[in-house]
C-alpha cells in the first residue's frame, strides 16, 4: 500500500488521502465507502484470475479505477451504454489499447 509517514493511505491516481487502515474513505456523495486498493490490472493481469497478481506498492481509488482498463490500466475505454442510459458508466466496455472487454453479467436462460 501507498502508506504515507503519518499512517496515511494515498491513491497514487488523484492524491485522495484516507486515514483508514484498510483504506476506506467516504465517496463523494458522502454517504457510500470506498477502498483505496492496488490496482484490479495488477491483482489480475488482463482480467485472468488463474494468473498470479503483480506485487506492486501502486494503489488505487474506486472513482480513479473506474476510468480506468481493468486489463492494462489504460484509460483509452470505450463504453458500451443502452440506449435507455443505465447508470453512469454504462453495461460495459472495450479497452482500446489492449482489446480487453467486460459487461454486465446477464443470468443464460435455463439456469
Amino acid at each position: 500500500m501507498s502508506r504515507m509517514k503519518n499512517g496515511s493511505i494515498r491513491c497514487d491516481w488523484c492524491g485522495r488521502l484516507t486515514r483508514n487502515e484498510n483504506g476506506e474513505y467516504t465517496k463523494p456523495d458522502g454517504v457510500s465507502a470506498g477502498y483505496i486498493v492496488q490496482p484490479e490490472w495488477q491483482r489480475f493481469p488482463g482480467g485472468r484470475t488463474d494468473v498470479g497478481s503483480i506485487p506492486s506498492e501502486d494503489d488505487i481509488c474506486e472513482e480513479c479505477a473506474a476510468n480506468r482498463c481493468s486489463g492494462c490500466g489504460s484509460d483509452l475505454i470505450v463504453r458500451a451504454t443502452p440506449s435507455g442510459g443505465v447508470g453512469p458508466f454504462g453495461w460495459g466496455g472495450r479497452c482500446k489499447a489492449c482489446g480487453y472487454e467486460w459487461g454486465m453479467p446477464v443470468r443464460e436462460e435455463g439456469l
